[in-house]
């Protein structure tokens, strides 16, 4: 089970604790308010890039283990991970702050001020989910079992369409 969580871990080429990562590319200070605090036009384009990449890096983690293994849980995973930091750079892009310690899908599209359709929200929701099932060994075991290939495929392309539509909304 390491083995195969090193070898994720591995494949995305990023660690577990990117937000962490993240900070590291902001000044340290000690009365630093990290949710308030308004960031350069160096600092917000190096954060944009930042989540940007980190997200296409885990949706090409996601679509190859998804494509290339029968682990489907660790895709779905990534899925997640994919979402969740292209959210993250859209809030950074839209309001120059350093994004949230959120790590719920829904609220950080509101946190965009994003207006979801219904059917995004479901999907959104689906996804937020993949988080916690594929931590936790109960809930694992029990995503293992929905998460065939087939729907791994079909919640690999209703990411993308979420993360296009994310996307649309850098343009401003």
């Amino acid at each position: 089970m390491f083995m195969i969580s090193l070898a994720i871990l591995f494949l995305s080429g990023m660690s577990h604790n990117s937000t962490r990562d993240a900070s590291k590319l902001l000044p340290n200070t000690d009365d630093w308010n990290r949710n308030n605090m308004s960031l350069s036009p160096a600092q917000k384009i190096k954060l944009i890039d930042y989540w940007q990449k980190s997200s296409a890096n885990d949706l090409k983690t996601a679509s190859d283990i998804i494509s290339k293994t029968s682990r489907y849980s660790g895709g779905l995973f990534f899925l997640y991970l994919s979402l969740e930091k292209k959210l993250k750079a859209l809030y950074v892009h839209k309001f120059g702050l350093q994004a949230p310690f959120s790590h719920n899908l829904l609220s950080l599209a509101e946190k965009c001020e994003l207006v979801t359709s219904s059917s995004r929200e479901v999907v959104l929701t689906e996804i937020n989910e993949y988080n916690l099932e594929s931590r936790y060994p109960d809930d694992k075991f029990s995503l293992d079992k929905l998460a065939t290939k087939k729907f791994s495929e079909l919640q690999l392309k209703n990411a993308k369409e979420i993360l296009k539509w994310i996307s649309l909304n850098f343009k401003n």
